[in-house]
């Protein structure tokens, strides 16, 4: 199942989204730490909703179930500089899993940048690209993110959307993975469904080592990269298996052969359709909360009474095959208080060995352990 988004469904969503550029910000929600759902105005189209999720997934929506309640102090941040400030452009930050929106008011410009890689992160920068605000500050091997230094881009040695034969074949050679879909998914960022679907345009069989395919096939492969990347037409369709959503793609995939799909009108529709049952669970009510506790106290009484009752049954059975078999079990006793006038239980023991009835005797418990039947 789909978790998050791929660089890949991140370059079809941002061509999606133009359709906010020159659109003004009405209102900002902030239901969680990483979310957003960002209210835009604009004359012939009126309001827009974009619901974002860092780390997870962005998308245009048509309602606020997400839109929370209490504004927190980054939100307030966030209304303050960004009130009907106007969007510019939208774009993808070369081929990482990062949306950049330039906005700008009468007298400033900023970026609000979502970052939809590891846990995810929403920055607001100035016009100079210096760190204002953020939903999460750090610093990491490559980068620091805190207030009043540059943001920086995570670096990497390629570019996924312009990667040459030359260079994936130098990328596939130098990979430590052992399949070329693993290589393709993990060292590019791929994700693991548009590597797997390269492989079958490609007519590669995905568990090839990367070396050997850096060997033979660099070029099918690579033409088959630059078909999922540079598509003109999408077909967004939302994936199903036994009714459940498993994803959400911006054109039809062949290793979803066989399984439920349905076009949508957008790749947001289809987007917002899946993850709606992954994001938004129903909050519980107080009274929920309060019925659930009830009703495990009730469960837990009921494998009680269930307990008590199994044991009554098998204490009133036992006592009945002792009435049944009162004068075996007489004489069992009888010669068991004989023979611990003169015997241990060890030697008691080791004389039941054997035994038609007794099994088992306890010396701790000054007992023995008889065969009945039933």
């Amino acid at each position: 199942m789909k978790k998050n988004l791929s660089a890949i469904d991140i370059r079809y969503l941002v061509n999606e989204l133009q359709q906010l550029v020159g659109a003004r910000i009405d209102k900002i929600y902030h239901p969680s730490a990483k979310e957003l759902l960002i209210q835009t105005y604009q004359t012939g189209k009126g309001k827009q909703l974009m619901y974002i999720n860092a780390g997870i997934a962005a998308y245009i929506t048509q309602n606020k179930e997400a839109a929370g309640e209490e504004p927190d102090s980054f939100c307030m941040f966030l209304r303050k500089h960004l009130d009907a400030a106007l969007v510019r452009k939208i774009e993808q930050y070369d081929a990482e899993r990062i949306i950049a929106l330039e906005l700008s008011k009468k007298n400033a410009s900023y970026a609000l940048i979502l970052e939809f890689f590891a846990k995810g992160n929403i920055l607001l920068t100035d016009h100079l690209n210096v760190i204002l605000s953020a939903a999460e500050y750090g610093s990491w091997k490559d980068r620091s993110l805190r207030p009043k230094i540059p943001y920086t881009y995570p670096k990497r040695p390629y570019r996924l959307f312009t990667l040459g034969e030359q260079e994936l074949k130098e990328i596939l050679s130098a990979s430590k993975k052992e399949s070329v879909v693993t290589s393709l998914a993990v060292d590019l960022g791929l994700g693991g469904v548009f590597a797997e679907e390269a492989c079958i345009i490609a007519g590669i069989n995905k568990e090839t080592g990367p070396k050997e395919v850096a060997e033979k096939n660099a070029s099918s492969l690579a033409s088959a990269l630059a078909s999922l990347i540079n598509k003109q037409q999408i077909r967004p369709q939302i994936i199903r298996t036994e009714g459940k959503s498993i994803d959400a793609i911006p054109f039809p995939l062949s290793v979803y052969n066989g399984c439920e799909a349905e076009d949508t009108m957008t790749f947001s529709q289809a987007l917002a359709a899946h993850f709606k049952a992954l994001l938004f669970q129903p909050k519980k009510t107080k009274q929920d909360i309060a019925l659930e506790k009830i009703d495990a106290i009730i469960a837990r009484q009921q494998e009680s009474i269930a307990e008590l009752k199994s044991d009554a049954a098998n204490e009133a059975r036992k006592a009945e095959l002792i009435f049944e078999h009162y004068a075996a079990v007489s004489d069992i006793l009888r010669e068991l208080r004989k023979a611990r006038e003169r015997l241990s239980w060890k030697e008691i023991a080791e004389k039941l060995k054997g035994h038609k009835t007794i099994k088992q005797a306890i010396g701790k418990e000054n007992a023995v352990v008889v065969e009945l039947g039933e």
